[in-house]
């Protein structure tokens, strides 16, 4: 029995691959999308528990995923946590109405 559905979303495959197996060894399933598109898609698809997004990844970006998913009935309640995020980056998601640590 997992603990939780994670949906890992980043574009550098060395990177989404380590955060599976770490996740993966702590007891969570996990789901990888490498865009923007896929990255939607199968959160609306597969209703994960958490999201680890990446904020610069290909079709429009982190931003865009998380503005989209906010808005969506069966995924605004997910938590997103972003990766990789620099202080323009946190002013942005301040700004769009994310919590950032």
């Amino acid at each position: 029995m997992t603990k939780g559905k994670i949906l890992v979303v980043d574009d550098e495959q060395d990177v989404a691959k380590a955060l599976k197996i770490r996740l993966k060894a702590n007891g969570y399933s996990v789901l990888i999308a490498s865009d923007s598109v896929q990255a939607f898609i199968m959160a609306n698809k597969e209703k994960p528990d958490l999201i680890i997004l990446d904020i610069m990844i290909p079709g429009g970006g982190g931003f865009v995923v998380a503005e989209r998913l906010k808005q969506s009935s069966v995924t605004h309640h997910i938590p997103i946590i972003f990766s990789q995020e620099s202080l323009e980056e946190r002013k942005e998601l301040t700004k769009l109405g994310h919590r950032v640590m």
